[in-house]
């Protein structure tokens, strides 16, 4: 074998490789279980029930991450301090249930449906391509309706398949939920 023929050779070796590699790597890793998320949920069952009154007090509040906040009907990020919609104290006592919960994403809710979605697992950046969540079904507003599956289902559990979409979910307690998308 000439030189040249096996310095191709090793050249499409190596990409080979680092396609697979490059592919491997792109894939999602593997989902917790429903029984990791479940105990999950009975250790930090506290902070997530603290999560959802925080989030009804904070009026007018859509979105909380360890990155961002997000007013209800959305706002531009960065803003000042003052336009914020809760102050660093708040937001840093958000952070720190995020992290004793490990919470990877951090919480969202709906105002009209009163429905909390806080991530316990997420693959994907910077929209979750698959995700599984604690929801916790609040009480909607005056002429609001439930918007997510296990809310306005209310069963022990359910799944559906809608334009690519699966989502699946089962009861954890008595307003409490575990979701799960995938595209």
């Amino acid at each position: 074998m000439t030189k040249l023929k096996r310095a191709l050779y090793i050249l499409l070796g190596s990409a080979f490789v680092a396609i697979v590699v490059g592919r491997l790597m792109s894939l999602p890793p593997p989902p917790m279980s429903d029984a990791e998320i479940a105990m999950r949920f009975k250790t930090y069952r506290a902070d997530l029930d603290r999560l959802v009154v925080m989030m009804n007090e904070d009026k007018g509040i859509g979105i909380v991450t360890h990155e961002f906040i997000d007013l209800a009907g959305g706002s531009p990020w960065p803003r000042p301090e003052p336009a914020w919609g809760i102050s660093k104290a708040r937001w840093d006592e958000y952070k720190t249930i995020f992290k004793r919960a490990k919470i990877p994403r951090g919480v969202i809710r709906d105002v009209g449906s009163g429905e909390t979605m806080i991530y316990a697992w997420t693959w994907g950046e910077p929209v979750p391509l698959a995700a599984k969540s604690y929801i916790h079904c609040g009480k909607p507003k005056k002429g609001d309706a439930y918007q997510l599956l296990p809310c306005y289902e209310g069963k022990e559990w359910g799944r559906n398949y809608e334009a690519g979409r699966h989502t699946r979910y089962k009861k954890l307690d008595e307003r409490w939920f575990l979701f799960e998308e995938r595209e």
